[in-house]
């Protein structure tokens, strides 16, 4: 949660950076489901590495990081 890949061709957003964002939204007046679990089955402690295979996957290394997806729900205020 302290380093990340913040330039180039991919960035990564961190937990932090994430809550911060929701924060953001709920100051705006809108609502926000998040969740930060990461699983524990085994796919979910499987991560692809370079070259990446053509199996689906949930979670990549990338650099250093091992990255995944994160969704958000977002309703906005009503006026």
């Amino acid at each position: 949660n302290e380093e990340t890949l913040s330039s180039g061709p991919t960035v990564l957003f961190r937990k932090e950076d994430l809550e911060s964002l929701a924060k953001d939204l709920r100051n705006m007046g809108c609502s926000i489901e998040t969740t930060f679990n990461m699983g524990n089955q085994n796919f979910d402690r499987y991560h692809d590495i370079p070259p990446y295979s053509d199996y689906s996957h949930l979670k990549l290394k990338l650099d250093q990081y091992i990255t995944t997806s994160v969704g958000f729900v977002v309703r906005k205020r009503m006026i």
